[in-house]
């Protein structure tokens, strides 16, 4: 097995974080940190690389999951979802955040809408470790948020996993989008 950085190459946390006596897996972590945000509601584009999260929300009868078209849908829904009282974020892959900035420009950030995108982040991998080809999705994630003024937490870690409840916080705090980067896939 391949540990690197805290994670196993399978996904699954190399940490005594435990569901049922088996090692959480980051899907499942992700969404237990969610949980003790109270965050309920989740819209989302899913995707190919995506089963297992997708699988675990659909199946916890605590979610509720709004499956959208586009990512700049997946910001529009949920801040209708907030406006509404609801406890919602969203969940993109750092390629859907460069396809949404204009809904991210003239919703949360324009309205002082305190909301928590959960970005899959890339070829991150690449990025750090100084790959000869690095995907430029990652080249201008950070570039990006910066650009715009929206924090972000870096997820790299089952250590870090506390950072979603740390940017959701934030959020309200700011009253404005705060991003929490997922630097591995959730399988």
């Amino acid at each position: 097995m391949n540990w690197k950085n805290g994670w196993k190459s399978s996904g699954v946390f190399a940490s005594t974080t435990e569901i049922g006596g088996n090692p959480m897996s980051l899907a499942e972590a992700v969404l237990q940190e969610l949980k003790k945000c109270d965050v309920h509601w989740l819209t989302w584009l899913p995707d190919s690389e995506t089963s297992t999260m997708y699988q675990l929300i659909t199946s916890d009868p605590d979610l509720q999951l709004v499956q959208v078209c586009r990512e700049d849908d997946a910001i529009g829904v949920c801040s209708g979802l907030l406006k509404g009282g609801a406890k919602a974020a969203v969940l993109i892959q750092n390629t859907g955040l460069m396809n949404a900035v204009d809904a991210l420009r003239g919703i949360p950030i324009r309205e002082r809408q305190p909301m928590l995108l959960l970005v899959g982040y890339r070829g991150y991998r690449g990025l750090v470790e100084k790959a000869a080809v690095v995907d430029t999705a990652a080249i201008y994630t950070e570039p990006l948020l910066n650009a715009y003024g929206v924090p972000y937490y870096l997820i790299d870690g089952p250590a870090q996993i506390g950072r979603i409840s740390l940017a959701y916080a934030e959020a309200e705090r700011r009253q404005g989008p705060v991003v929490a980067l997922i630097t591995r896939e959730y399988e």
